[in-house]
């Protein structure tokens, strides 16, 4: 059935929401808005009930539960000792203001509407310094709550740290470029939090939300006008070991005798993985009526592994009038979504990345049907599309060819990295598992197995693809025929309680709970729905992709390979055999990580094919990790054709660990993704997404994930677009303009200063973060490295090279083309071995014959991870015909370059020649020893560390475009933080941010119209990389200034 919703009083209601803005209109108000806050210190219980909301259970002490919650002598349980924000009714801070419970350790809501001012009276109440620092809203520098050499002194300095017992008054703005951009909806959110160590501050636990709205959009109480209700959900990993507090803890909650600070048990379990501070379901208070309009702001903070994608079952989502079924969220990036609950019950909040479910980052929300808006049913008029699908053990093979195709190497050579995963020896599996797999059955009797077609053979190791259009009836015949219980649940339809397909305590019981695991041996017949409200809206493509799994035990059912394809289309997509009209390809891609050591196989994998295999051996367990396109490695996914001039529909998905962050990039190949032309798709866990894209380049080419160990095990293959008859419509053009570019040899430099001007403290003092990047010994390089650099020249005598900002760093030299235009780029290799030039996002015309992980093939495939590290990127733009003058943009009135990647020089072509130059006894140098390999992950911004980036300098008032540049492997998703000022990206509308979200392989511009004079630091936001030195400042100069 579909929905529509009256509220109880008729159409009053509505009414009232429309009226209260008309009323309001034109309004100029300037309200001085003031808040008592306080920084206090509490003992937090992550999990107050003493029991696994989740399942309903007490927690097991075998469990994996029990070591993030159960106490003892070297643990310290679910309570820790952390200073939150909380909010007081004046400036006695006597009497603390009510706080929402589902607030749990987030500070207060600060509330205010564009031209409001902020007055934060801001008590420490703790034992120790502490700031409040605002995103997105206008301060001076004594108001920024933010400690780091900034070029101010005096009463600039008392913001940047208020002692314990201590006052301080921040006066915060809200101009126009705070609030919601055009593409925005009535509020756009900011978060506050302490920054003197910004890392240390926040996982003590001093983080609030803010909400800056449109005028007239708040009433007197602070509530909204355009919505019912609206939360703030913080999905983080809190790691207690980097709390201000943690020797506290131990001292408090365990046998101090008994701790080992470096045991990675123990630092493991110091790793809450939380929503406001809950984990294992603990999160109390979330609860809506039916039919309301209800705005969730999702934000993250943390580290690495702080890649969240999060999922509402029962209920659908819009963002930014997109469907969304997962939402991926990193590093104090922060959104909203706009929820119509129309399914009453209690549902569940969850993550996709399998290894935070387990660690318990997990909540549950409450739909009331005694309150809110009446449901009005509206019967489907489509049809009932009927599957039958079975649970099957079989055999996988991840290469049946034996060999790498790309380079057409075996797979069992000894000498190359991919006889790792496909050894086969009494000690090592090899390349085929036995492994769980959906299968299309003919009918209910499950008695025959349907073959695959020809065009679907490519799915590989997916479930049966599953298609339904808006108004049909999904019903889903299944059969467990394997060992273990399982299930199917489906993400992006509607259903109720009896065909959701996942376990948890909802409160249901009976029938309502027969779905949720199914037998071996057992049958079950799911009915799911597809609504208008699921459908796409009038800004997605025809079709949604979607992924069914099993999910009785996420972590080993998917493992197992209980995965498969479902695609969502408007009504009157699909033609009579239920394919896709008015495209000529269609094609479903999972770019995953298979972790074979946590299958439920794993034990029957040794007894067959490797019976003296040790499971706890750390080689064995690495040769288990089979990243794979759709089952098939190192591009043996059978061939994906098409023909020139063909609309290919991708469907792609990712899904696996927090490590697995996909880049699905296309060579030749480019797609328009909510306004951006892209050739790749950012695909977090669990996360998919539709494209559509002309293939109008013959030949054969790639696809793969650009994060360098994925794509160097394995994720990858290949499509190929044949002429079939039709001419090539693009004319031959003659250059514009020739780049002379060489590979150049050098010495780089990422700390030509050994300074930290963010903590005032050498980089060469050994208890300085920074030591181990920067610090050179007998078994120690240093900060100093030969690399390979692109650099261009005047003309093709490569005599006299171009000047080149100091601010470009280590990038190459910007290349600009129009739309229409063909550039020549002459290329030399000054360098020692083969190099060469790969574009992405443009045609282009190079050829190498018989390609060698030494050189670039026709489909640009390089010894990528080598060639990246060893200095040799630089950023291509292309611009709207017209926007270009002499070659640069003459839209803007200032370009700069911020590339940002932990350059791990442990990969470098070049690692020996810089061992045996720059250390002091080469002989003695371990290159696997854990202290050496760190002091070579050098986390830079254009190639330097800790503020050593100079020359980022702009006029108040111009128009500035940065552009970002995001390659690297899994460590590298990056939050771009700009402190002082906020900047605005483009999809189909512009949105408002001053933090942005990079992942390997993603380019983007923002657009920066600096207000705010200083020098303002701007760094990743991921913990990690502060730390590393990811951070430089930037210069606004007023605009009257000259030199410039």
């Amino acid at each position: 059935m579909s929905f529509s919703f009256l509220s109880s009083s008729g159409m009053s209601k509505m009414l009232i929401q429309l009226l209260v803005p008309l009323l309001c209109v034109g309004l100029s108000h300037q309200a001085n808005l003031h808040f008592y806050i306080a920084a206090v210190e509490v003992d937090w219980d992550y999990a107050p009930s003493g029991i696994n909301g989740i399942t309903g259970d007490a927690f097991d002490p075998d469990s994996t539960a029990a070591k993030y919650v159960l106490g003892g002598p070297d643990r310290i349980g679910s309570v820790y000792k952390k200073a939150l924000y909380r909010e007081f009714t004046n400036d006695t801070f006597t009497v603390q203001k009510p706080h929402p419970e589902w607030l749990g350790t987030l500070g207060p809501i600060l509330r205010a509407e564009v031209k409001d001012i902020l007055h934060i009276h801001f008590k420490n109440l703790a034992s120790r310094p502490y700031t409040m620092h605002p995103h997105g809203v206008f301060y001076d520098k004594n108001s920024e709550g933010a400690l780091y050499q900034d070029g101010t002194s005096g009463d600039d300095k008392r913001d940047d740290g208020v002692p314990p017992g201590g006052t301080y008054n921040y006066l915060w703005e809200v101009p126009t470029r705070a609030g919601p951009s055009r593409g925005d909806s009535g509020c756009v959110s900011w978060q506050y939090h302490s920054h003197i160590e910004s890392p240390l501050g926040t996982n003590t636990g001093l983080v609030g939300p803010m909400v800056i709205c449109r005028q007239a959009v708040l009433k007197p109480d602070g509530s909204r006008v355009d919505v019912d209700k609206e939360f703030f959900l913080m999905v983080t990993t809190f790691d207690e070991n980097l709390s201000y507090y943690i020797q506290d803890n131990i001292k408090t909650y365990c046998d101090v005798s008994s701790v080992d600070q470096e045991d990675e048990g123990f630092l493991d379990s110091n790793k809450m993985r939380s929503i406001n501070g809950y984990v294992y379901g603990n999160l109390p208070g979330l609860e809506v009526c039916v039919g309301e309009k209800i705005v969730w702001h999702i934000f993250g903070m943390g580290t690495e592994i702080d890649v969240h994608t999060i999922t509402f079952t029962g209920n659908e989502l819009v963002q930014n009038n997109h469907r969304r079924d997962v939402f991926g969220i990193s590093p104090a990036a922060i959104f909203n979504t706009i929820m119509r609950p129309r399914n009453t019950g209690t549902w569940l909040i969850t993550s996709n990345v399998i290894n935070h479910i387990e660690a318990g980052l997990q909540a549950l929300y409450t739909v009331r049907s005694d309150c809110g808006w009446e449901a009005v049913e509206r019967p489907l008029m489509g049809q009932i599309r009927e599957y039958f699908i079975g649970a099957v053990n079989t055999s996988w093979n991840y290469a049946p060819t034996g060999m790498n195709t790309i380079y057409r190497t075996s797979l069992t050579d000894p000498t190359q990295h991919e006889n790792t995963y496909f050894e086969s020896s009494p000690e090592r599996i090899g390349g085929t598992y036995l492994k769980y797999r959906y299968l299309a059955y003919s009918d209910d009797t499950f008695s025959r197995r349907m073959r695959p077609q020809p065009d679907e053979i490519y799915l590989g190791i997916l479930g049966p693809l599953i298609r339904a259009e808006v108004g049909d009836t999904i019903r889903v015949h299944f059969k467990n025929m394997a060992s273990h219980p399982l299930n199917i649940h489906a993400s992006g339809v509607a259903y109720n309680k009896s065909n959701e397909g996942i376990k948890y305590n909802d409160g249901t019981s009976g029938r309502d709970k027969e779905d949720d695991e199914v037998a071996p041996g057992g049958t079950y017949i799911y009915e799911w729905t597809v609504p208008e409200h699921v459908g796409p809206t009038d800004d997605d493509l025809q079709c949604l992709t979607r992924i069914y799994r099993s999910t009785v035990d996420s972590i080993r059912d998917y493992n197992s390979g209980l995965i498969g394809p479902l695609v969502i289309c408007r009504q009157g997509t699909l033609d009579q055999n239920g394919k896709q009209m008015n495209v000529d390809r269609e094609y479903f891609l999972l770019f995953a990580h298979f972790d074979e050591n946590e299958s439920w196989l794993t034990d029957d994998n040794i007894r067959i094919f490797a019976p003296e295999a040790d499971p706890e051996d750390a080689g064995f367990i690495e040769s288990n990790q089979m990243y794979a396109i759709n089952g098939w490695s190192y591009a043996n996914i059978p061939s994906i054709n098409a023909c020139l001039g063909d609309t290919i529909s991708w469907h792609l998905a990712g899904f696996g660990q927090a490590t697995d962050h996909h880049s699905a990039y296309f060579t030749k190949g480019s797609f328009n993704e909510e306004g951006r032309t892209q050739d790749q798709l950012s695909l977090l866990p669990g996360m998919s997404g539709t494209v559509h894209m002309l293939a109008d380049n013959i030949g054969e080419w790639s696809f793969a994930c650009l994060t360098v160990d994925h794509h160097d095990n394995g994720l990858i293959g290949c499509y190929n677009v044949s002429e079939c008859g039709r001419q090539d419509p693009v004319p031959e053009r003659e250059p514009v303009r020739t780049h002379y570019i060489a590979a150049v040899e050098v010495e780089w430099d990422y700390a030509p200063v050994h300074f930290d001007p963010v903590r005032n403290q050498s980089l060469d003092d050994p208890d300085s973060e920074g030591h181990v990047f920067v610090s050179r010994g007998d078994t120690f390089i240093g900060s100093r490295y030969k690399k390979i650099l692109y650099r261009e020249f005047t003309d093709e005598t490569f005599q006299e090279e171009k000047d080149r900002p100091v601010d470009w760093g280590f990038l190459g030299p910007p290349i600009y083309i129009e739309v229409d235009e063909t550039i020549k780029i002459v290329f030399k290799n000054m360098g020692s071995r083969p190099h060469s030039i790969h574009a992405h996002g443009i045609d282009y015309t190079a050829t190498i014959e018989n390609p060698t992980k030494g050189d670039s093939s026709h489909a640009g495939v390089l010894d990528y991870q080598h060639d990246l590290y060893s200095g040799l990127v630089g950023p291509l733009l292309v611009c709207k015909k017209g926007a270009l003058r002499n070659g640069a943009r003459n839209d803007v009135d200032r370009e700069l370059f911020l590339f940002f990647i932990v350059s791990d020089e442990n990969r470098s072509w070049y690692l020996q020649e810089n061992i045996d130059t720059y250390c002091l006894d080469p002989s003695s140098v371990d290159v696997t020893d854990g202290d050496f390999v760190e002091s070579n992950l050098m986390h830079g911004i254009n190639g330097y560390i800790y503020s050593n980036l100079k020359g980022l300098t702009m006029k108040k008032g111009e128009k500035v475009e940065w552009y970002l540049l995001g390659m690297g492997n899994e460590v590298d998703l990056h939050s771009v933080h700009f402190h002082g000022q906020t900047i605005v990206y483009r999809k189909e509308q512009p949105h408002r941010a001053d933090v942005f979200e990079l992942f390997p392989g993603l380019y983007s511009a923002l657009r920066m119209v600096p207000d705010n004079p200083g020098e303002w630091l701007l760094h990743c936001h991921v913990n990690d990389h502060i730390l590393g030195g990811m951070e430089t400042t930037f210069t606004v100069l007023s605009s009257s200034s000259t030199g410039l």
